[in-house]
């Protein structure tokens, strides 16, 4: 095991695997790599999870890539009773969505 640390110095160890990530049983991605993390301390102590969303070529956008582009979305829910959602690829199929465009500046 080792600690991957994060810029304001949080920190995960753990183990790092490869694996299928299966989204659904037609939707599959191949030589995923993935951590698990056993101790998470700083702003990281008691989470259960991390997903990474960054510009990092481990980061689960940046490995679904090959397969959607790069394009995904992610909606956090208002309130802790509501549902959220993330969607790879352009999936134009909710006419009301709303988007913001953003970029990353600046190495982490």
């Amino acid at each position: 095991m080792r600690p991957i640390q994060y810029g304001d110095r949080s920190f995960s160890l753990g183990y790092f695997r490869k694996d299928k990530l299966t989204i659904t049983s037609q939707d599959m991605i191949n030589d995923f790599y993935f951590g698990c993390g056993q101790d998470n301390e700083e702003l990281f102590r008691g989470v259960a999870g991390l997903l990474g969303l960054v510009q990092d070529k481990l980061s689960l956008v940046s490995q679904a890539t090959g397969k959607y582009g790069k394009v995904s979305s992610y909606c956090l829910p208002s309130q802790s009773s509501s549902v959220g959602h993330f969607t790879f690829g352009n999936d134009r199929t909710a006419s009301n969505a709303k988007h913001t465009p953003f970029s990353v500046v600046g190495n982490s």
